[in-house]
């Protein structure tokens, strides 16, 4: 039994792209974390995406993580990128 399928790393690149343009380092960095946590794919296939390694994907992403529990403007935005998924909120 699914409860939701799981996006792929191309589509979800693409989500937070049209969602955050003004920034492409916070942009690089939601997309790494998102597709760390949602996509299911492993970290090199996802670092192949971001040209980096797999310690810097699992690294990214736990820096992010942090971020969201002292920034709650940005846990907000990444709640209405996880809904544009149909995913669940963080």
């Amino acid at each position: 039994m699914k409860f939701y399928e799981k996006p792929e790393i191309t589509k979800i690149i693409e989500c937070i792209g049209k969602a955050i343009q003004e920034d492409p380092v916070l942009l690089k960095r939601l997309q790494l974390y998102i597709c760390h946590k949602y996509s299911g794919q492993k970290l090199k296939e996802i670092g192949k995406h971001f040209n980096v390694g797999e310690s810097g994907v699992s690294q990214s992403s736990r820096r992010v993580a942090k971020e969201i529990v002292k920034d709650n403007k940005l846990k907000k935005r990444i709640n209405k990128i996880l809904a544009e998924l149909k995913l669940s909120r963080v």
